[in-house]
């Protein structure tokens, strides 16, 4: 039950608790329901109540334009070192996440216009992302003579090996843009979308598993774990996108600026590094834009912190690999 559901409830959830009770006396399941109504109105009442103290970024003034436009300059100041040509982040998990919407919103605040991308194939909140193929993503150019860029992939709702293994490849620059992900099949040896001999420019240098603040971590988990396992053999750099936490119980005002506040916000990451055993820098919550005609000053800056975050390992990587 979400939030607007909790809420819908708890304005008759005591008339009903005490005045009809009695009734139910040998009917179990609803009072069993009744008492989860109840625990949940009650937590829902705790998370409306901000922390004392932030659970990250300790800054009053950090959803400021000043915050934004310091993020801006270091990102676009990042150099990587020779002969590596470019970053290349890409984005898996699974149908629905919002990988797509994650990569728009990125290259939204970096082209920073107030305009909003859909140059992924996103289709909003009731439709289904259709991204089958490894989508290249340049978000800067002519970055101090590099790129960045980021590549979308298709999703899964349950574990399939053959999608692992070409995910696996790619990771390892094996597999090119544009390659389409079958799920009865892996990529054959003849194949055109095969690079034989990938170097440093090719490899992904951060994996971002995408996940949803308000869907249940375990499937992303089951889904995600032979990648992951990989990922840690291999010491690739791996970020946990936090994605959705608008929709989370943000103290009260709904405001994406009061996201290191919210008790809310503060369970479900701790929920997540318990579930896929990450530390708390290597989750990064996301506001994403999807409803949204133009930029929003606190979505913008979230966004920065976590690529901010996702660039240094991924050139800490970088200059360890070569």
């Amino acid at each position: 039950m979400d939030i607007l559901e909790v809420n819908r409830a708890g304005s008759n959830l005591e008339h009903i608790a005490m005045g009809n009770i009695l009734g139910y006396e040998n009917r179990s399941d609803e009072i069993n329901q009744i008492r989860e109504l109840q625990q949940q109105l009650e937590e829902l009442r705790r998370n409306k109540a901000p922390l004392e103290s932030p659970w990250r970024e300790d800054d009053s003034a950090v959803f400021s334009q000043e915050m934004k436009d310091k993020l801006l300059q270091k990102i676009k100041s990042i150099e990587l070192p020779d002969p590596c040509q470019a970053i290349n982040l890409i984005v898996v998990g699974r149908k629905g996440s919002g990988k797509s919407s994650f990569v728009n919103t990125l290259f939204t605040v970096l082209r920073n216009s107030s305009q909003i991308s859909t140059i992924a194939a996103s289709y909003g909140v009731n439709y289904p992302s259709t991204t089958n193929s490894l989508h290249e993503i340049t978000l800067l150019r002519n970055w101090n003579e590099k790129q960045l860029r980021i590549y979308d992939c298709r999703g899964v709702e349950t574990p399939n090996e053959y999608y692992e293994k070409d995910l696996i490849k790619t990771i390892s620059g094996c597999i090119k843009k544009d390659y389409k992900f079958q799920t009865a099949n892996s990529i054959r040896d003849d194949s055109i979308f095969l690079n034989q001999t990938p170097t440093i420019s090719d490899k992904m240098h951060c994996v971002l598993f995408v996940a949803s603040a308000d869907q249940d971590f375990q499937k992303d988990k089951i889904v995600l774990a032979n990648v992951q396992k990989h990922l840690r053999e291999e010491n690739i750099p791996l970020r946990l996108i936090f994605t959705k936490v608008d929709k989370l119980e943000l103290c009260g005002s709904g405001e994406v600026s009061e996201v290191f506040r919210s008790r809310h916000a503060h369970q479900k990451v701790n929920k997540a590094k318990g579930t896929f055993g990450l530390q708390d820098n290597q989750i990064l919550p996301i506001a994403s834009y999807v409803r949204c005609t133009t930029q929003n000053l606190p979505q913008d800056v979230l966004a920065l912190l976590a690529l901010e975050n996702i660039l240094e390992e991924a050139v800490a990587y970088i200059k360890h690999s070569v």
